[in-house]
């Protein structure tokens, strides 16, 4: 955030600082396509799926450097599931090694979201760790007594379970479809996992998961996605 002695009089009103109202109205405009293009993206970079048709559109844009920028972002996306997917065939062959919380595969059904969070932080109170795959979803239970909810597709999260402490989450379930109110976004970074509150952007880096059996069930689900 910038302090108010770094704007401009003559931008003020619309909040524009010194050093863009330098700009022109040129570069100013492709600064923020670029910003625009940033926001399609989840915290690993990728270009979340439902924005997909919302990128291709500035492929097409009449500005050169948006399209080559739009470009390089779109290969940088298949450089990372490129990587992705050769991280699931190393863990693939790590798998029959495993010897940490098996992974559950199910079928999403009838309120089976509803189930599955009371089953998971059933585990977690019991200090589990477990790992389920629900249609798109993947729950987790840490022997801390921390549960998650994960949509690895759109890099989100919502807490479950806290040191055994059941956490609310709002969300409509019907037979066809299901809304979420996720708080998090959420990443792995080595043996850690990452959370940051999407509505204050508070980052908390958690040790004792279960990482290893989430890389592995991650990425077989993403792999099977569109």
């Amino acid at each position: 955030m910038r302090p108010n002695e770094s704007f401009s009089g003559q931008g003020h009103a619309i909040h524009v600082c010194k050093a863009c109202s330098k700009l022109d109205a040129e570069e100013i405009a492709f600064r923020q396509h670029v910003k625009e293009i940033d926001q399609l993206l989840d915290w690993n970079g990728l270009i979340r799926r439902r924005n997909t048709k919302a990128f291709d559109r500035f492929l097409l844009h009449p500005d050169p450097r948006v399209r080559a920028y739009a470009e390089e972002t779109r290969a940088r996306d298949a450089r990372i599931r490129e990587e992705l997917a050769q991280e699931r065939r190393a863990l693939e062959l790590e798998e029959a090694h495993w010897e940490g919380p098996s992974e559950e595969v199910l079928a999403l059904g009838p309120n089976s979201i509803e189930r599955e969070i009371e089953h998971i932080v059933d585990r977690a109170r019991k200090g589990e760790a477990c790992v389920v795959t629900l249609g798109e979803l993947i729950f987790f239970s840490a022997p801390c007594g921390d549960a998650w909810m994960l949509d690895p597709s759109e890099g989100l999260s919502a807490p479950l379970c806290r040191s055994g402490v059941a956490v609310l989450v709002e969300m409509e379930e019907s037979a066809e479809d299901f809304r979420i109110a996720w708080s998090c976004d959420y990443r792995l970074d080595g043996d850690a996992f990452l959370a940051e509150e999407r509505d204050t952007s508070r980052l908390e880096r958690i040790q004792g998961y279960p990482v290893a059996e989430l890389r592995l069930a991650i990425a077989r689900l993403t792999s099977s996605l569109p």
